[in-house]
């Protein structure tokens, strides 16, 4: 066999490799098969509008309505509902946001109600609320967007603009839109964040 012979036989077994890998990938890929339930308030949800779903570390679906935080275990759903009479309840009825630290505490935010800590230890809740006097509370209540990131910092997303908790001190930072400031926002609406 000559040396353009053993190029092309060689070249022709990785491509058969190569086709033979993708084939069983996309077989894998493709082969799987998902079903979809609806569930609804016919189910046990406290409202059929919703806006975030969260499977937390216990495995729990949480999903956040206009009407409460339902809490999904499977078969039954707990609701979770601001009871002005009970400083350890949700506090906000139109959630729209969920998260978890690493200490297994659930973050909610509220379009209206500020931004709710659940513990799991006390199984209650904790609101903070915007104070326009206190620069250490969120940015503003109208809670769009929660993320938590690697250095265990919670952003929080508004209609206000962004603000930082570093969930260790509790210290807040804000980001704000700022016309002579190209490094700012360039809007205060935060929506979403990944």
């Amino acid at each position: 066999m000559n040396d353009k012979m053993i190029y092309v036989t060689k070249l022709f077994k990785k491509f058969l490799h190569l086709f033979l890998v993708f084939i069983l990938a996309a077989k894998g890929l493709f082969a799987q098969e998902y079903k979809f339930e609806a569930l609804t308030t016919d189910h046990g949800l406290s409202q059929n509008l919703v806006y975030a779903i969260f499977q937390d570390s216990r495995h729990f679906l949480w999903i956040a309505t206009a009407d409460g935080l339902n809490r999904y275990d499977g078969t039954n759903f707990k609701i979770y509902k601001s009871t002005p009479e009970n400083q350890n309840s949700i506090s906000g009825h139109h959630f729209s946001s969920i998260v978890e630290d690493k200490n297994g505490n659930l973050w909610i935010g509220s379009y209206g109600g500020g931004l709710n800590k659940y513990s799991r230890m006390t199984e209650s809740f904790t609101s903070y609320k915007h104070n326009p006097k206190d620069p250490n509370s969120p940015i503003g209540d109208r809670i769009t967007a929660l993320l938590i990131d690697r250095k265990n910092c919670l952003w929080i997303g508004t209609e206000s603009g962004l603000c930082r908790m570093n969930l260790t001190t509790g210290k807040y930072r804000y980001f704000k839109a700022d016309i002579k400031n190209s490094d700012s926002l360039c809007n205060d609406k935060v929506y979403t964040m990944t």
